[in-house]
């Protein structure tokens, strides 16, 4: 399976901005982000594509956003978490951070009915401010008198390990083992229910 999910991007920035342009911005919520980043994904599939569809690692009621289900083996070829970020209409406070490194976190655990070549994506749209406030800048305390730590650095993958041609992206290793105690709050707080069970490490390549 090979998803082009730089074309994805473009297309579901094109949509947002398309709103935003004729003065609909307000009205954008995740469901409508959703329903673009569905049809994107689906112009480059042939299986059928599950929003919703349960955890098969995880007990409970945990869900990943949209998935794709191979149409004769029955596997999943594509899973992929969205997370629309944005200035709340009512003051409240969301930890963005947080929730990115779950959802991350949950598709890396995805094992079951899963195909050979899947491929797994945490897709994050958003206003820039506040992208760039709650999430790019954000920083841990590591405690002990040690330097703050960029999480979104260190947890996830950064453009500046890659070169600009794709073929030549090598994956970033992100290494829970070492990393994983200047971390520790974050990373128990984003995915309690797996917090015991989370890989040593894990392999990112950003788009």
């Amino acid at each position: 399976m090979s998803v082009d999910w730089q074309r994805i991007a473009v297309a579901i920035a094109s949509k947002v901005q398309y709103e935003v342009a004729c003065g609909r911005d307000r009205l954008l919520t995740e469901h409508v982000v959703r329903l673009a980043l569905a049809e994107a994904i689906q112009s480059q599939v042939t299986g059928k594509l599950i929003p919703e569809f349960n955890h098969p690692d995880i007990p409970g009621n945990t869900s990943l956003d949209l998935i794709v289900m191979s149409p004769r083996d029955k596997k999943i070829e594509v899973a992929c978490e969205l997370k629309w970020v944005r200035k709340t209409t009512d003051k409240a406070s969301r930890n963005w951070i947080q929730e990115i490194i779950g959802d991350l976190l949950r598709l890396e655990c995805l094992n079951k009915n899963l195909k050979k070549q899947a491929e797994r994506a945490v897709v994050i749209v958003g206003e820039v401010s506040e992208l760039t406030l709650r999430v790019w800048d954000r920083k841990a305390n590591p405690g002990g008198k040690q330097p703050r730590n960029w999480i979104a650095g260190n947890l996830m993958p950064g453009k500046e390990q890659y070169k600009e041609e794709v073929d030549q992206r090598i994956p970033m290793l992100v290494d829970l083992k070492n990393k994983g105690p200047s971390f520790r709050g974050i990373l128990r707080n984003a995915s309690s229910e797996i917090y015991r069970k989370l890989p040593q490490s894990y392999l990112g390549l950003p788009e």
